[in-house]
């Protein structure tokens, strides 16, 4: 789905709680770490070399969008004042 479609349809609580069913889903528990277990070994016995199978390398990762600093008054003017004398001098930045 697009992003913008996306933004459309999902209010920011339920885009909240989404995150949150993300990072609880994809910490591993027990069986997640015994699924990964039976990968390893299937893949070790269909490998020439089934020593290079290591059971972290079963694990899919999710990585989480780091949250964005806040920007101070002073800098939020000068990035504007910034912009509207690009407007003003006829340069798009």
């Amino acid at each position: 789905m697009p992003l913008v479609e996306y933004l459309r349809r999902v209010t920011h609580r339920e885009h909240l709680t989404w995150l949150a069913y993300l990072d609880e889903e994809h910490n591993p528990d027990l069986l997640h770490w015994y699924l990964m277990r039976v990968a390893q070994r299937v893949e070790q016995v269909l490998a020439k070399n089934p020593g290079a199978f290591t059971l972290l390398g079963e694990r899919v990762e999710f990585e989480k969008q780091e949250e964005p600093v806040e920007e101070t008054v002073e800098e939020a003017t000068a990035r504007e004042k910034a912009q509207w004398r690009g407007h003003l001098l006829g340069r798009k930045d």
